[in-house]
């Protein structure tokens, strides 16, 4: 179902075309995403993986009140351009540059926030969809969602099968046009 036509999101339209990899040519999929975030009204939100800024023009229309805090190497020239064009239509944005290995890490030995929402869509290959799940997943509120995008892509399979994920909820995922993990935190 339909719940609003992506082009009347409040900074849609400010986006770049990114060059690789894209969210927004997933209707279904923003569709799936856009209700969730909006059913749980988070109050942060951590992203792995920026680009031109798609899926957090998605998560930001879904839920106007939330902080959002994302982690990008920056190596298309379209977030920076894409994070401001969000901050001026008001959104609470912050875009972290560098790999996330090594960015994620000294941001949560400065700052003790709990997130409630976790988006993981980073660099797929490897094990560095490993340690972003490894270095993010401790900072999730109780009852709060992660989701594990390009399921099927690279390391991220792998990479999730090493997590326990013993105290997580998998939720079920309508068919959409990609394949992800989506997981609510229990305890």
């Amino acid at each position: 179902m339909k719940l609003i036509n992506r082009e009347d999101w409040i900074g849609w339209k400010d986006l770049a075309t990114p060059r690789e990899g894209n969210t927004g040519k997933y209707e279904k999929y923003q569709d799936y995403l856009y209700e969730l975030v909006s059913e749980l009204k988070p109050n942060r939100i951590l992203e792995v993986g920026f680009n031109a800024g798609h899926s957090a023009c998605c998560f930001l229309n879904a839920y106007p009140n939330t902080e959002l805090v994302s982690f990008d190497i920056c190596r298309h020239g379209t977030e920076q351009p894409g994070v401001e064009a969000l901050q001026n239509n008001g959104f609470n944005i912050t875009l972290i540059e560098g790999d996330s290995v090594e960015t994620i890490p000294p941001y949560f030995e400065e700052n003790s926030n709990k997130f409630d929402f976790i988006f993981i869509d980073g660099h797929h290959a490897g094990e560095h969809p490993y340690y972003d799940m490894i270095n993010t997943l401790p900072h999730l509120s109780i009852n709060g969602i992660v989701v594990v995008d390009d399921y099927g892509i690279g390391g991220v399979a792998p990479s999730f099968k090493k997590i326990s994920w013993n105290t997580y909820e998998e939720l079920k995922v309508p068919s959409i046009e990609k394949r992800i993990k989506v997981l609510k935190k229990l305890r």
